[in-house]
């Protein structure tokens, strides 16, 4: 591998900066089409990026050991993303279901004529917003998770069932799924091809695959440009960096037709330069240290099931930042 030490580090920006052993770090050629290329800058948890111009898509080409990423995701929600998973949380995000309005669904809905008994299965569900929402719209939902605590909050305080472990080697027993979600999720797999490889073997014909994740075009095929992105200093477990030209490439790959496919959005960097407070294990922690006594005693949820709902009705009409794609099934 490259001597890491005579790439230019990109300066600090998310607070949140995993430790990774760089000593041991494995070469890792393009999550597509395999092939090496020269890693020419390293973000700021020390990891070296590299551009397959091929795949058109920007990634990580040296690798920290699978049980450093898996570790990660176990306590994510506790620890790097603090969310209440508890009674509490739960009726905050049922509460926003009923006033998201949520870009992603409305377009499926615009495609599909609604989604109304759809089968809908969301990759890394996390806490279950955008679940809990297309099931207020008729949807039957699935969740699939590798993080441990998210699985028993999405089961046990959403009543959303749920397959744990990674997609791509999971035994799947819901039938074929009308619609895949992955929301935020195909930037972190170590083998992301492998996974969507899955999603499409899954779907019915006439299917969906929905993609929603940062734009890796915005970071342009070069150093100097890469340099100026802000998409490779936050959100550090990220492993690879999509461009719609990548899309392009999956979908003839697999014989998909693109139904949608757009750049949009910021970056959320508010307070992204300090560290999250822990949110506690046990119910309720991290939510009643937010919230006054008084909120406390009538609706603990409402200030939680607010932010939700302005997140999920945030104008998403300008900017670049997300890359959203709707690719269907023959």
């Amino acid at each position: 591998m490259t001597d890491l030490a005579v790439l230019p580090e990109l300066p600090k920006l998310d607070a949140r900066i995993p430790r990774w052993e760089l000593h041991s770090l494995r070469e890792r050629g393009c999550p597509i089409c395999r092939r090496a290329a020269a890693p020419v800058l390293r973000r700021p948890d020390g990891l070296p990026i590299s551009h397959c111009a091929d795949c058109a898509l920007w990634y990580v080409s040296g690798m920290p050991a699978e049980a450093e990423i898996h570790a990660m995701y176990q306590g994510y929600w506790f620890d790097h993303r603090p969310k209440a998973l508890d009674a509490a949380g739960a009726r905050a995000i049922v509460a926003a279901a009923r006033q998201s309005v949520d870009l992603k669904i409305q377009r499926l809905m615009a495609l599909m004529g609604g989604l109304a008994g759809s089968l809908v299965l969301e990759v890394g569900a996390g806490r279950g917003e955008f679940l809990a929402t297309v099931r207020h719209a008729g949807a039957r939902v699935v969740g699939n998770e590798i993080s441990g605590e998210a699985c028993e909050f999405l089961e046990g305080a959403l009543q959303i069932p749920v397959v744990r472990g990674e997609l791509a080697d999971v035994e799947w027993r819901f039938g074929a799924p009308d619609v895949i979600v992955m929301n935020d999720l195909v930037e972190h797999p170590i083998d992301p091809f492998r996974l969507l490889s899955r999603a499409v073997r899954l779907l019915r014909p006439g299917g969906r695959l929905v993609i929603w994740t940062p734009n890796g075009g915005a970071a342009g095929q070069d150093a100097a440009s890469a340099a100026e992105w802000v998409g490779f200093r936050v959100d550090l477990e990220h492993l690879q960096y999509y461009s719609a030209r990548t899309i392009q490439v999956l979908a003839g790959l697999w014989g998909l037709h693109i139904d949608h496919l757009e750049t949009t959005g910021y970056p959320g960097l508010d307070g992204i330069d300090r560290l999250p407070g822990k949110v506690e294990e046990h119910a309720g922690g991290g939510l009643r240290r937010a919230v006054g006594a008084v909120v406390r005693r009538v609706a603990p949820w409402i200030p939680e099931a607010r932010r939700i709902a302005r997140e999920m009705r945030r104008p998403r009409c300008a900017g670049s930042y997300h890359l959203f794609a709707i690719l269907r099934k023959p």
